[in-house]
């Protein structure tokens, strides 16, 4: 009688979808300064975080916030305009990066979840499928998801069932209901092999608002400094001071002085010569 083989090799069963949640927000953070916000993901815990070169725009600088409330001032790398990523540098965090899927091992039709912030709601989790893989818009093949995307997702992952990430979000049509895309994590592993994952150096660099380029080296004339890449002129933006992270609690019967004024936002306590609050930024209104 002929013997059935079968193979032995258990696989490890696949994890729940809240399982995949949970683990994934220690990844997942928040970016934003004071011309906009979106998502972005921890990618190295000593300190380097992926998100969309939309999302930070024109800033040096950004504010990074993860899902303990944890806030640190990132500087911002390199960038693509053409891939629309960019990287942020911050100090480490304490987590353990999710795993990435490479583009060749997606399958279309596989369930993916979305994560971010949406229309300013922290956390959100989206659900849906790759619609498509290899859609090509202006020399860039994106993955294709009918998960839901909205602004504020932008820089965020897009992980498949096992929990890995397999692109980060970037656009969708607004003309369409359930046609968002986001580029393969393939790209980001091509970026941080660039960066060489130097962290000693590229907080070093000069990062060109412009074209996205992390100078080590500029082009010199007695007056001014040029970009190595776009050739444009070189204006040094200073790290932003950091903010007090205190919050100053006024008991409920105690009587404020009319020197000082509490934000109706976090309730932090500030000196009545204050427009905006030291503490969340939020504007002051005297009562």
């Amino acid at each position: 009688m002929a013997k059935i083989f079968s193979n032995s090799r258990k696989r490890r069963p696949l994890d729940s979808l809240p399982d995949i949640v949970e683990r994934a927000k220690k990844s997942i953070v928040k970016v934003y300064h004071a011309s906009g916000q979106g998502t972005g993901l921890i990618v190295d815990p000593k300190g380097l975080v992926v998100t969309n070169r939309h999302v930070v725009g024109l800033q040096s600088y950004v504010d990074i916030s993860d899902a303990a409330d944890r806030t640190e001032c990132g500087q911002v790398v390199l960038s693509d305009a053409d891939v629309d990523y960019a990287f942020v540098l911050t100090a480490p965090w304490d987590v353990e990066p999710l795993k990435f899927r490479e583009m060749s091992g997606v399958r279309e039709g596989e369930t993916v979840v979305a994560i971010g912030h949406p229309l300013g709601y922290s956390y959100t989790v989206s659900k849906g499928i790759v619609s498509s893989k290899g859609r090509r818009y202006r020399n860039i093949d994106y993955l294709q998801t009918d998960a839901p995307i909205n602004p504020g997702n932008s820089g965020g992952p897009l992980l498949n069932e096992q929990g890995e990430v397999i692109g980060i979000n970037t656009w969708i049509r607004s003309d369409a209901q359930g046609v968002g895309f986001a580029f393969p994590i393939d790209y980001v592993k091509r970026a941080m092999a660039r960066l060489n994952v130097d962290f000693s150096a590229i907080g070093k660099g000069y990062y060109c608002n412009l074209c996205g380029f992390l100078n080590f080296r500029f082009l010199e004339t007695p007056a001014r400094k040029y970009c190595t890449n776009c050739g444009a002129a070189v204006i040094f933006k200073e790290r932003p001071a950091p903010q007090p992270t205190h919050t100053v609690t006024v008991p409920p019967d105690a009587t404020t002085p009319v020197s000082e004024l509490a934000c109706t936002c976090c309730k932090t306590v500030n000196p009545g010569s204050q427009k905006y609050c030291q503490h969340c930024g939020a504007t002051l209104k005297k009562t």
